[in-house]
């Protein structure tokens, strides 16, 4: 005998369906439902996976919108880190003009170096900025004030770059999500058609192509 639990598993969430096919067939199927159903047999069948499909379309949308403000807010960062040696240099210089190239200060502001800033992961720029901008503090009385602005305002856009940064890739990932569950629901709506047409029609599986199209998916 078949096994009969395999009747209740849904073909259509196999991986080997690209949401691209998925899509072509449901609108292949919402079109051919439409035309083979004159008595309005299929109506609620044929709403329900209007619904789901628009919600799939949406999601992909969004999340397509997502990824493009993350990539925009990674640009952003990276360009950041690209101008930061430069402008560190430049307060590097300032310092070592006025308290001399090995001095104590010098080694209170930089205790890695410059190179410190360039090598080291984007999760601990933050605290060599704040290092920086707290030496020059400790010695704001014998700098130019120009100098701790400069490096206060590169903390602080570093701050706001990585902040944004951080919140774009949290978006992303809850529209990944709700792509995901999106197409879910469709596939369970196709689902729901398929065990529809087959209670309609028992015994006539010549009447599935009438409503699906198999190969397009």
């Amino acid at each position: 005998m078949n096994d009969l639990s395999r009747f209740f598993l849904n073909p259509f969430d196999s991986r080997n369906v690209s949401l691209s096919g998925l899509l072509a067939f449901t609108t292949d199927h919402l079109a051919r439902l439409a035309a083979n159903d004159a008595g309005g047999v299929f109506a609620a069948r044929r709403a329900a996976t209007a619904a789901a499909l628009a919600a799939v379309e949406q999601a992909f949308t969004d999340d397509e919108t997502k990824l493009g403000l993350r990539k925009a807010r990674k640009q952003t960062a990276r360009a950041f880190r690209k101008a930061l040696p430069a402008a560190v240099a430049r307060i590097n210089v300032a310092v070592k003009a006025k308290f001399g190239e090995r001095s104590p200060e010098v080694a209170e502001c930089f205790p890695e170096g410059r190179t410190g800033f360039a090598r080291c992961p984007q999760d601990s720029l933050e605290n060599h900025l704040e290092t920086l901008s707290n030496g020059l503090k400790a010695h704001a009385t014998d700098l130019d004030a120009a100098v701790l602005a400069q490096a206060e305002d590169l903390r602080t856009n570093w701050l706001t770059v990585r902040q944004s940064s951080q919140a774009s890739s949290g978006v992303k990932a809850a529209a990944e999500a709700g792509r995901r569950n999106a197409r879910r629901a469709l596939q369970r709506e196709l689902f729901l058609n398929l065990l529809a047409q087959a209670q309609n029609f028992p015994l006539q599986p010549e009447k599935l192509n009438l409503f699906m199209q198999p190969s397009r998916l």
